[in-house]
């Protein structure tokens, strides 16, 4: 017989010794996770640079924007290569638009323009200099960029702009939100140009959040801009306002979008279709869709992707 009062130590020495054990485990459990967690990120801190700055850099006096690419191959990895003998000259000015089926290198470009990936061979130049032989300051400085999703900062409205270059003074804050038809949304904020945008720009449309990134990068003046499908999650009254203040911005400088949307791009000087991975066909709007190639059975998709869409609404 046991009396109550070894039953109720009994059980109170159990649960004590469960609790510990369990806290055991879990403790071992964490460590484990934690050791597998830490050797990816030791690898990462001991990775090699990949892309690095030239001895002796070539130095732009002045950058126009003139950009080439000569037979230019890539791929990640041990994969089959994205880009396959890209060869295209855009001058000084252009607008020129990448478009293509998902998968064809088109944003991979870009990657490379700014030097995020070498070329595993063939060259891309800015203004007849290779980029490799160019400083990643200069280089980056001479680019801006636009993309689908635009980061803001916590901080102000005024700081987020001046993120594109940091020694602009804010009268030149001012004028680049005026040049992105974003002046007048500002000022109508609590605190206007002072007003803390919240992480990520919580606080703000997705019209405004691209109209504040459409100042930043005009406050930085680059002679290239780089657009990956800007205005495409945005909708109709928002791509209104950005694609004004984009046709505002673009004046002069080298422009390379990226568009799903034909109709973005129709105005652009030359239109680039990229079919596995290199150039398939290259002209005007107009001339593209005339000779019935690879842009014409885009644009013929695109429009029976919308009547199939309007038939489903309808029903």
């Amino acid at each position: 017989m046991i009396t109550l009062g070894g039953f109720v130590a009994f059980v109170l020495l159990y649960m004590n010794t469960m609790f510990r054990l369990t806290m055991l485990v879990t403790m071992l459990t964490e460590q484990k996770l934690i050791i597998n967690q830490t050797i990816p990120l030791y690898q990462f801190m001991h990775k090699s640079i990949d892309i690095e700055d030239p001895k002796d850099p070539v130095v732009l006096d002045k950058v126009r924007g003139q950009l080439t690419f000569e037979h230019v191959c890539f791929g990640y990895g041990d994969a089959a290569n994205v880009i396959n003998g890209f060869t295209l000259a855009i001058k000084p000015g252009e607008k020129v638009a990448f478009v293509g089926a998902s998968g064809n290198g088109k944003s991979t470009m870009f990657k490379m323009i700014g030097r995020f990936y070498d070329p595993t061979s063939g060259f891309i130049k800015l203004d007849g200099v290779p980029i490799t032989s160019l400083s990643l300051e200069q280089l980056r400085e001479s680019i801006g960029y636009v993309f689908q999703e635009t980061y803001l900062f916590g901080s102000s409205v005024k700081e987020n702009i001046r993120f594109g270059r940091p020694e602009a003074t804010d009268e030149e804050v001012i004028e680049a939100a005026k040049a992105a038809y974003a002046h007048d949304f500002i000022m109508a904020l609590p605190e206007g140009y002072d007003t803390l945008v919240g992480e990520r720009g919580m606080k703000l449309s997705g019209g405004q959040k691209q109209r504040i990134s459409i100042a930043r990068m005009f406050v930085k003046q680059p002679a290239v801009i780089l657009l990956d499908e800007a205005t495409s999650s945005l909708d109709n009254v928002s791509e209104y306002e950005v694609q004004r203040a984009l046709d505002e911005v673009l004046v002069g400088r080298t422009t390379i979008a990226i568009a799903h949307r034909l109709s973005t791009v129709k105005h652009f000087d030359t239109i680039v279709v990229i079919h596995e991975g290199r150039v398939a066909e290259a002209g005007s709007y107009d001339s593209l869709i005339a000779s019935r190639g690879l842009l014409y059975q885009l644009e013929a998709g695109a429009m029976e992707g919308s009547e199939g869409r309007a038939v489903h609404e309808v029903h």
